[in-house]
């Protein structure tokens, strides 16, 4: 497994023959990443709120989305409330610890997929 950086545009890398990228949703849509269908009203929501939207795809399809936000907003109590009625669970993190998170994402992703290609 090998995962690198580029400028730009995110993280890539090759795990079990599978392409894993992490990068803006914005940025991966404009390289004809395609979105799972169940994640499109996601999107769709959190641009309405300018939100900052990180997708991880692989082999070119987004399967995961993390929304960011720098500051709470008062409805958040609601908003995260309404999104877990509908089955969503909902992750608050500073952007000042998202780059480990993601190295720690990356991680499980690895170990998820060599369990599941065994």
């Amino acid at each position: 497994m090998f995962f690198k950086e580029t400028i730009g545009f995110g993280i890539q890398g090759l795990c079990n023959k599978q392409r894993v990228t992490i990068s803006s949703i914005t940025k991966l849509l404009e390289k004809k990443f395609v979105l799972a269908v169940p994640l499109q009203r996601i999107v769709e929501k959190s641009k309405e709120i300018n939100q900052l939207i990180l997708g991880l795809a692989i082999d070119k399809v987004i399967v995961t989305l993390f929304v960011l936000e720098d500051q709470i907003k008062l409805n958040a109590i609601k908003t995260v409330a309404k999104l877990k009625r509908e089955g969503i669970e909902v992750y608050m993190i500073s952007v000042v610890i998202m780059k480990l998170l993601l190295e720690e994402l990356l991680l499980v992703l690895t170990i998820t997929l060599l369990i599941f290609n065994h």
